[in-house]
């Protein structure tokens, strides 16, 4: 028979006792699935032999249950097992009560993604949150686990963090350490790390970080760190959430050092040391103050130009000059506006200043309902000022007020069904308040200086000067008109089929292409002081409006990019696979070439031929290059490609390279990555990775690493050699590496794990 009772067993982790926090009695019920027999007798439900028992996404299986009427008691015996929303656990007993809510349970066992645990009891502390007495918590699912970390006690949030109180952790059966505390976020690193390793700028270093609760939506992480031939270091990190639904969120960081060893830099021309108190200070907020206004908060303060370098180069690699500024943003379907400062706060970087910035963009909209005509538009006004690196630039800081604003009207058509033409005109209007230009002199001087013989001879001295020459206000007027064009040839192929290649039939797509620009400027962007400009790079400009964002540096252009894109679809596990093959080629034809004042190069009348591929028939094979070639004399070379390819189950190699020759903004290079990881056996692998720089024939980079398996664990002892080649300032590095990683979550770290790279930002 079945029996419809209201209850549920819960399911966290064990013990004896557990206040489950369930909805109302009577709200929902428990449906008895399964029993070889049931009987109801003097008030009491009860079912016995392979009993089934569901309540919402809880199953439970039992070899005895009762329920009492009377005292509104659930009882389970034997080979009790709970399954809930991907998490098991096993017990011998357990009564839930479903008035109190309480359930007693013994000798429970179970699985909490990513560990496995056992505990003497457990209580509720409230909605989704238990209170675990003798507990023991690993990785391993072996069933003599190779280590554990037993916990007197421990409070658990699943899917957000567990903290340990009184803690070792077992090695086998041996204790090997011990923690009065630990806080450990499920989705992050473990609370407390230690980092030994050695440095060659830094020596023997040792980094510890300890994160730590401090309410439900914040938390907190103390660095302490001792570099040998830098001393000690201490930073602080606060990470929070608030508001409705925590949608807002903020970050405070701060580190700071009294450095034994700062660097010597070069200042106007001399050497000058880096003073010794060297810090880190950073806030950043995203505050809402309804769903559709909300303020972002991105503040840096660094003590000098090498501090990033020198101490956290992880963070440097990423954000060499972290910004400064403020903004505010009101949302809406058909337009964003947004009020930005951006203000120099590190004077060794050059910075473009807003001081404010008022921002109106209205989205693309159609003109009237119904209508082919779309309008889009950008305006903004503000104080601008480009504020050099001190002390050593070679020109002064300048200001305006500007006012910019660009309308565009487009008119999507298509032509024989098949044919995309996508024509648009804009105009745009600039008044600039001050402009001028630098005006460079060269001066001589003439010394008297003293040789060794006590004789006076005059000597000359030439020094140069940018000196800024203003012409008063400018207005600055640009029309901009063009077209996008393109269509698609699709052939399809049914019966192409190859198991080596990863096919299952085939569809060859070709889409043709064609984009227009032009642009008319009444004003020589020489002539106008450059702050929103655009910034050399190895790819072509984006000459459309309003994606082109270099606002000063606007000249006269008109170009025809010609491309085509090619790709090849097979089916994968009965869906279209679009990644199996990809060429994308183009190229631009410049029919009035731009003059950028902010950096430009003649690339005469057509530009290099660009190809960007990517090749990855099958799971264990991928390559990706992108490539330039040119098409006239004015032309250079880039090849950057990457092949990832497991050759068997036991071997895996990597193959890169970066090529770039005569480009005239950047250095010629020519750098090749290599890198292999070979399993030996179940227990023993080695990886290598190595870069070689032809420019300078130059080993830059070379790792090399044992792994040793350890069941829950692999730990990798490495050594690191960096060379950063000839030149004024040759340096060679040396770095000896320990890791340790839990194989079932590999982005976190046991504490003590010991890669300097995995903590935060820092590390070699």
């Amino acid at each position: 028979m079945k029996r419809w009772l209201y209850a549920l067993l819960l399911l966290l982790l064990s013990g004896e006792i557990l206040r489950a926090q369930l909805p109302a009695f009577g709200s929902m019920p428990v449906n008895i699935v399964h029993a070889d027999s049931t009987y109801f007798e003097n008030g009491i439900a009860v079912a016995d032999g392979n009993v089934v028992i569901q309540y919402g996404d809880t199953t439970i299986y039992a070899d005895h249950g009762e329920y009492h009427e009377d005292t509104k008691d659930v009882l389970l015996i034997g080979h009790v097992r709970i399954f809930q929303g991907g998490s098991v656990f096993v017990g011998d007993r357990a009564v839930y009560n479903l008035e109190t809510k309480e359930l007693h349970a013994a000798d429970f066992k179970g699985d909490l993604y990513p560990f496995k645990f056992s505990a003497d009891s457990i209580s509720s502390l409230g909605p989704n949150a238990y209170l675990v007495k003798n507990g023991s918590f690993t990785t391993s699912d072996s069933s003599t686990p190779d280590y554990q970390l037993r916990a007197t006690s421990a409070r658990i949030y699943p899917n957000e963090r567990i903290i340990l109180y009184n803690v070792k952790l077992y090695v086998g059966g041996v204790p090997v350490f011990w923690w009065p505390y630990i806080y450990q976020p499920l989705r992050r690193d473990m609370a407390y790390t230690i980092h030994p390793g050695q440095y060659t700028s830094w020596g023997f270093f040792t980094l510890t970080q300890w994160n730590f609760p401090i309410t439900d939506t914040w938390e907190g992480r103390l660095d302490i760190d001792y570099r040998a031939q830098r001393g000690l270091a201490y930073g602080l990190e606060s990470r929070y959430r608030f508001g409705p639904d925590d949608r807002s969120w903020g970050r405070f960081v701060s580190y700071f050092t009294v450095d034994q060893n700062p660097p010597t830099i070069i200042v106007n021309g001399s050497k000058q040391r880096v003073t010794s108190d060297r810090y880190r200070l950073s806030v950043q907020d995203k505050v809402y103050l309804s769903d559709d206004v909300w303020a972002n908060i991105n503040i840096n303060k660094i003590s000098d130009v090498r501090m990033l370098r020198d101490f956290l180069p992880n963070l440097y690699r990423l954000d060499p000059q972290p910004d400064n500024v403020l903004s505010l943003t009101k949302w809406d379907p058909g337009y964003a506006i947004s009020l930005i400062y951006r203000k120099q706060l590190n004077d060794f970087n050059d910075v473009s200043e807003r001081l404010p910035e008022l921002d109106l963009d209205v989205l693309r909209q159609a003109v009237r309902p119904g209508s082919n005509f779309f309008y889009d538009s950008d305006t903004s006004i503000g104080r601008y000022r480009l504020a050099f690196a001190q002390p050593d630039s070679p020109f002064p800081d300048y200001h305006y007020d500007r006012v910019d604003t660009y309308h565009e009207i487009v008119y999507p058509m298509v032509f024989w069904k098949f044919l995309s033409f996508v024509p648009h005109v804009g105009v745009r209007g600039d008044y600039y308040s001050n402009q001028g230009a630098f005006d460079t002199e060269i001066h001589d001087t003439t010394v008297e200086n003293l040789l060794p013989n006590n004789t006076l001879v005059p000597t000359t001295l030439t020094s140069t000067s940018n000196d800024l020459v203003t012409h008063g206000a400018l207005f600055r007027a640009v029309v901009d008109a063009g077209f996008e064009s393109s269509f698609k040839v699709t052939k399809e192929y049914p019966n192409v089929e190859s198991e080596a290649w990863g096919l299952d039939d085939l569809r060859h797509v070709i889409q043709p292409y064609v984009d227009f620009s032009f642009a008319e400027t009444s004003a020589d962007p020489n002539k106008i002081l450059q702050i929103d400009r655009y910034q050399p790079s190895t790819q072509l400009p984006i000459y459309d409006f309003p994606q082109f964002t270099g606002i000063d540096t606007i000249s006269n252009w008109a170009v025809v990019q010609l491309g085509v894109r090619n790709r090849i679809e097979t089916k994968r596990d009965n869906r279209t696979w679009r990644g199996w093959f990809s060429l994308y080629t183009y190229f631009d034809l410049n029919l009035e070439q731009p003059t950028f004042a902010s950096g430009n190069y003649d690339q005469g009348n057509i530009s290099n031929l660009y190809n960007t591929l990517v090749f990855e028939p099958l799971p264990w094979v991928a390559l990706t290059a992108n490539s330039q070639t040119p098409l006239n004399s004015h032309g250079y070379n880039q090849v950057s490609s990457n092949l990832a390819y497991m050759a068997t189950k036991d071997l895996q190699l990597n193959l890169g390279n970066d090529y770039l020759n005569h480009n005239p903004f950047f250095e010629n290079q020519c750098l090749i990555n290599t890198g292999a990881y070979y399993r030996i056996n179940d227990n023993w692998s080695v990886s290598i990775d190595e870069e070689y720089q032809f420019a300078d024939n130059t080993l830059q980079n070379q790792v090399y690493t044992i792994h040793r398996d350890l069941s829950s664990w692999i730990a990798s002892l490495g050594v690191q050699v960096e060379n950063n080649g000839p030149g004024s300032n040759p340096r060679l590095l040396y770095a000896v590496l320990f890791t340790i990683t839990l194989k079932d979550i590999p982005t976190a770290s046991i504490p003590f794990s010991f890669d300097p790279g995995s903590i935060s930002n820092k590390g070699p």
